[in-house]
């Protein structure tokens, strides 16, 4: 029983760091937002990689879709991982895939995407699997 309660602990902590990490994108949408209705700039740093920039400035409608898709998956995943749903596990793991697929198109700064992503994922996965052996899935 002791196993299965820190199993628990650890999809939880999944859950509330999904969270966490969505309510810190929230910014990002709104900031989004807020150029797509001109009423601020690109706030994004001219390093990130030239495309975006050109997304974020060119096509304003593109970029809030670009962050807000991503952004509400991780908080809907973060609501049913803490709900014990199993469509909240996937949905997150399938939210770390994109993350870690264009992450890197916002270097520097995209390393704290890669950061608590890499978070994410290893409580889902250690809290799924547990002290499961791999000999077990493969015989």
């Amino acid at each position: 029983m002791k196993t299965k309660s820190k199993l628990n602990k650890l999809l939880k902590a999944a859950g509330i760091t999904l969270l966490i990490y969505g309510l810190l994108e929230c910014l990002d949408v709104y900031s989004n937002f807020a150029a797509m209705l001109g009423w601020s700039q690109n706030s994004y740093p001219p390093f990130y990689f030239d495309a975006i920039n050109k997304l974020f400035t060119q096509k304003p409608l593109y970029s809030f879709l670009f962050t807000l898709i991503p952004t509400s998956l991780r908080l809907i995943s973060g609501i049913g991982i803490l709900r014990d749903r199993m469509w909240g596990f996937w949905l997150a793991i399938i939210v770390s895939i994109y993350t870690f697929c264009v992450f890197t198109l916002f270097l520097p700064l995209g390393v704290y995407d890669g950061i608590l992503t890499t978070i994410v994922l290893i409580f889902l996965l250690i809290g799924y699997c547990g002290k499961s052996k791999i000999s077990s899935f493969i015989s």
